[in-house]
């Protein structure tokens, strides 16, 4: 038999945070987009021109070296989004970089040589990263008209949840940090289809 929900059940609340660089985007569970269901994004780039971000919590079945060349880390990489699968991006705790932009405190976008010798050897006690080939891009205003039509809502990030949190746990503790006009949507079954 299967469940009825209340027409509340369904109502989605928007968070009071409106998207920009450094914010996470939490996929509606209702949402049935096959590559976005239960995701989070975290933006990397947000003005009138450009709205990208990553994908945190979608680990590919291939290591780092497997996809990008001269890269011998044997770490999972992360898809980052279903555009543009010729490119990779790093996330990562390590300050000391030229090239690099703050997203949130303590978590920075940007590599180079340097910091993938570092990966490489090890050499940097503490160091976190994660990699990413490909993004996810939203052209003006789709993204806010996506919001407007409950497909994500906007909220915060700590390195914690970026850096730590186990990619299958990573929608859950975002939805955890949302609050309890939240909560019914961890009661939901990961397969919307399942009684």
């Amino acid at each position: 038999m299967k469940k009825r929900f209340d027409s509340n059940f369904f109502k989605v609340i928007p968070t009071p945070f409106k998207p920009a660089v450094g914010r996470i985007l939490i996929s509606v569970p209702f949402y049935s987009d096959s590559f976005f269901y239960r995701t989070v994004v975290i933006l990397t780039d947000y003005d009138k021109k450009n709205c990208v971000g990553l994908v945190i919590n979608k680990v590919s079945q291939f290591s780092v070296n497997e996809i990008v060349s001269n890269i011998n880390l044997e770490d999972p990489i992360y898809v980052g989004g279903p555009v543009s699968h010729s490119l990779a991006f790093a996330l990562h705790n390590y300050p000391h970089l030229e090239r690099r932009q703050e997203l949130i405190k303590g978590i920075y976008i940007g590599y180079d040589q340097n910091l993938i010798s570092f990966m490489e050897k090890k050499g940097v006690p503490g160091l976190k990263y994660k990699f990413f080939v490909g993004y996810s891009g939203w052209y003006p205003k789709q993204l806010e008209n996506e919001i407007k039509h409950n497909l994500w809502v906007v909220s915060t990030a700590d390195s914690e949840l970026i850096l730590d949190t186990p990619a299958d746990h990573i929608w859950t503790k975002a939805v955890e940090k949302l609050g309890e006009n939240y909560s019914h949507w961890l009661q939901l079954p990961y397969d919307p289809t399942d009684n």
